[in-house]
């Protein structure tokens, strides 16, 4: 489960460190994403290039 977490992170562009971190403050730091997003980096790529 906490290797499907930091996949998560990943995936979101959320630091986390993939040693030493407890389940639940991951858990944590993606609800803090999900209550206040943070923008991604830009691909390159507009809109309709995707």
């Amino acid at each position: 489960m906490k290797d499907m977490l930091v996949d998560l992170c990943w995936l979101l562009a959320i630091p986390v460190p993939k040693t030493n971190i407890r389940k639940e403050d991951i858990v944590a730091k993606l609800l803090d994403f999900i209550a206040e997003p943070h923008a991604m980096p830009d691909s390159g790529l507009s809109d309709d290039q995707v």
